[in-house]
């Protein structure tokens, strides 16, 4: 549901945006996908020991440290790029695909996610508003 709902919404407004934003939303895309690859794996077999468990998690946190780091490596430009609040704003969210390792609290903790990214995507609307770039926070945060 996620993939083909908000996250491909996102996607699409990401990709119109294009340069910086469009790559990172790529990443973030295979983030997503590898979990979705991992949730169905999950959901057919007991849960495995946990050295087993953080090597099957290790796909989805590669994706995410890539969405991460490439904020990080463009954070240097900040002032002059227009797009850095953006940036960070789904280098703060994309975080919430560790949920799966919080069990019993994944609930609280993709709320504490999401309230990282909404800093920034404040600054978005702020900064845009009334541009292409209100509908991208719309689609990265709507929760």
């Amino acid at each position: 549901r996620v993939l083909k709902g908000k996250l491909k919404m996102y996607l699409e407004l990401s990709a119109r945006i294009g340069g910086e934003v469009g790559e990172q939303a790529e990443m973030v895309r295979s983030a997503f996908q590898a979990q979705h690859e991992f949730l169905v794996m999950a959901s057919r077999h007991k849960i495995p020991k946990r050295a087993v468990l953080e090597q099957l998690l290790r796909a989805i946190s590669d994706e995410v440290s890539k969405a991460q780091e490439f904020c990080d490596s463009h954070s240097d430009s900040r002032h002059d790029n227009q797009l850095f609040n953006q940036l960070k704003a789904v280098r703060e969210g994309c975080g919430c695909t560790g949920w799966v390792t919080v069990s019993p609290r994944a609930p609280a903790y993709v709320k504490e996610m999401g309230d990282q990214a909404m800093f920034y995507g404040n600054r978005v609307l702020r900064q845009f508003k009334g541009k292409d770039e209100t509908p991208f926070y719309t689609a990265h945060y709507s929760r």
